[in-house]
């Protein structure tokens, strides 16, 4: 009899711990039915740069362990721009757990870039250990933005001769992808980058302004803010498949057969009171509905990102970031302004550049875990195993036969 009461308060524990897994990695259709909170200053600087930059598109290299952030000068003084300070910035995640100061260094291109133009927003990463990045150089290959990359095992940076604009690029499926400029004005490039010298293999044209690019399976996502368009680009056909209008989309990410867009309203005569992120079917590329997020800035909602948990967060150029699960939405104030990009560093936080005062701010993820022993089931021995923030590889990695890991939104 003992027995049974065990196996049943077991099974009830299992089917708790199901329904709640389920309900927090869940991202809602609408948010109608749940308030829009803000905390205070919830996030945490991790480095602050020069006040004259602005830090801008973020990564993070697994394999390295390291942070590499596109860092973008901005700021003027007698109408000159402190290009010196573009650059790449290398962040040591290891180093930043274990808060030792010398956890980041800024590389700057030996030539300095023109006093006019600076660095682009985008940094990419490929296979061979180097970070490309744009930068706008004074009298050099037609006087205009070069892509360029540093060489993490050299530590040597190279200037190509093609022409690039600095909205976004991707390494992806063993090409380079970024928008061409002057010659190759609103062309999208593919780019072999696995010999010494950067090579065009084909150029396919997008009209209008391309802000970001996704890659999923087969396909590039492709969003267009000033047309007001979402492309789904096939790789192979070097075709657009299927098409959306949005408005002013932005920043894109995936989850379960969906498509999560940003959507800025910069291009748009409509202005809602509140922010919205799209939800498109991933193969008809259907709309299926909207998500409102905080009030709306001037700005709009740029950039989306779904982390390892399933978390959906975004970023709208304010002083805070948000999340979205379906039992809450949250927005967590930032000590600094124009908050932009963002990137999921292990240990289940949320990395993302502040540009209005040059920070890498941090935000953590509020999940914990929870460990039921199995063997001695009952709902007075349900512990905390502290209230710090887990990964979701980390609590799968975690559950056995004999002990149940379960994620709690607080």
């Amino acid at each position: 009899m003992k027995e049974v009461m065990k196996l049943k308060r077991t099974n009830l524990l299992f089917i708790i711990a199901t329904i709640t897994l389920m309900l927090l990695t869940c991202i809602p259709t609408s948010t109608s039915n749940t308030e829009i909170t803000e905390t205070d200053a919830d996030t945490r600087v991790i480095a602050s740069f020069d006040p004259r930059t602005y830090p801008l598109q973020i990564i993070y290299d697994s394999e390295r362990n390291l942070v590499y952030i596109a860092l973008y000068a901005y700021r003027y003084s007698g109408g000159q721009l402190y290009a010196n300070q573009c650059g790449i910035v290398i962040v040591n995640v290891t180093k930043v757990i274990l808060n030792e100061s010398d956890f980041y260094t800024v590389k700057i291109p030996p030539i300095p870039p023109a006093l006019t133009n600076g660095t682009g927003r985008f940094v990419a990463l490929d296979e061979y250990g180097r970070i490309w990045i744009r930068i706008s150089y004074e009298n050099m290959y037609q006087g205009w933005a070069n892509l360029t990359c540093y060489d993490l095992n050299t530590d040597t940076w190279h200037i190509s001769k093609i022409p690039v604009k600095d909205n976004t690029a991707i390494y992806y499926k063993g090409y380079l992808w970024c928008v061409g400029t002057l010659e190759y004005n609103n062309y999208l490039l593919k780019v072999d980058v696995s010999g010494s010298e950067p090579v065009i293999v084909q150029k396919y044209y997008i009209p209008g302004g391309i802000y970001s690019i996704k890659g999923k399976d087969n396909y590039l996502w492709i969003s267009v803010i000033n047309k007001n368009k979402l492309y789904k680009f096939n790789i192979e056909t070097g075709l657009i498949e299927k098409s959306a209008t949005l408005n002013s989309p932005c920043g894109i990410d995936f989850k379960d057969g969906k498509v999560y867009v940003a959507e800025s309203y910069l291009y748009t005569d409509y202005q809602p009171d509140n922010g919205t992120i799209a939800v498109l079917n991933e193969t008809t590329c259907e709309l299926l509905t909207r998500i409102e997020t905080a009030r709306l800035t001037v700005g709009g909602v740029r950039e989306v990102l779904i982390d390892s948990a399933g978390v959906l967060w975004y970023t709208d150029q304010s002083d805070h970031v948000g999340m979205i699960s379906l039992l809450m939405n949250k927005t967590f104030k930032a000590f600094g302004d124009a908050c932009y990009y963002m990137a999921e560093v292990p240990g289940a936080s949320v990395w993302f550049t502040s540009k209005g005062s040059a920070h890498l701010e941090a935000v953590e993820s509020p999940i914990v875990a929870l460990d039921v022993n199995i063997e001695t089931a009952n709902l007075g021995e349900v512990s905390l195993l502290g209230t710090y923030p887990v990964s979701y590889t980390h609590l799968r990695a975690h559950e056995t036969s004999l002990h149940l890991v379960c994620r709690l939104l607080l």
